[in-house]
């Protein structure tokens, strides 16, 4: 039986966790679409632009999450959820106040930094 390498568990349970987070989205639809879309404080308050921001980023988590479970375009799908993610801290950072609520609100920072690892991780040097 082979083992499963840290590097391989990482990027699935990751992939499995956005995927989810991309589900959750979906099944919430345009209403929630719309309030996602609208989160980042530099968004212009036009509806059709926030639902379309919030399918983009639906999508990203869903297909960036199953991409990651099977192994395909790690390096690339691990970088737009990277994106996704400080988009959102940068939602998340405006409602820190003091530490405590900051120890609330890193999460999305979090987590693009270990997304980020997994894209380095998955960094191919051309030629060699």
């Amino acid at each position: 039986m082979k083992l499963m390498s840290g590097t391989v568990f990482l990027r699935v349970a990751m992939g499995v966790t956005m995927f989810l987070h991309g589900v959750m989205k979906l099944i919430g639809g345009p209403q929630f679409w719309e309030t996602l879309g609208g989160l980042p404080p530099f968004v212009p308050d036009h509806p059709i632009l926030q639902i379309g921001l919030g399918v983009l980023a639906t999508l990203i988590e869903l297909l960036g999450g199953l991409a990651l479970i099977v192994g395909f375009r790690v390096r690339e799908s691990s970088l737009a959820i990277v994106a996704v993610m400080l988009i959102a801290f940068s939602y998340h950072f405006s409602n820190v106040k003091d530490f405590s609520s900051l120890m609330r609100n890193t999460w999305p920072l979090e987590l693009a930094l270990v997304y980020f690892a997994i894209a380095l991780m998955h960094w191919k040097k051309k030629g060699i």
